[in-house]
Formats: C-alpha cells, structure tokens, sequence
C-alpha cells in the first residue's frame, strides 16, 4: 500500500524513479517531510510518465522464427 501511494505521488510530483519512490516511502514511515524540490535542479529532465497500452506489446510477440537462436532444449 506504502508503495503504490509512494508511486503515485512521485507521478504527480514529476519525480520518477527508485530513489524518489524509496525516499517518499522512508519519508512516510518517519513521519517527515519529503525534499523532492526539483527547482533547485534546472538541469535535470522532468519526467513526463503515460499509461502503457497493452496493445504496445503485441509488437515484441511477433517475431519471426527465421535467424532466431532455438530455444533450450528445442530441437533444430
């Protein structure tokens, strides 16, 4: 539950990734406030994260048996 909330606020603060996540969930058990102000960071790139759509992934299933390496265990 800490997590996802964790997750969640770092989206709307713009600040994704491990560190911000894990320093908003230590923040939240020690009761304290979060320093995430990124105005003191001009040069950092602000992340803008969207929804994956399911559908993206039907791309990377489609891959043709021609020049790919067999699977263990499979015969050639």
């Amino acid at each position: 539950m800490q997590v996802e909330h964790a997750i969640k606020q770092a989206i709307g603060l713009g600040v994704v990734g491990f560190d911000a996540i894990k320093h908003l969930i230590l923040c939240a058990i020690e009761r304290r406030p979060a320093k995430l102000n990124l105005a003191l960071y001009p040069y950092l790139p602000s992340a803008n994260v969207e929804t994956t759509e399911p559908r993206a992934y039907l791309s990377l299933l489609q891959i043709s048996r021609v020049g790919q390496q067999p699977v263990m265990g499979e015969s050639l």
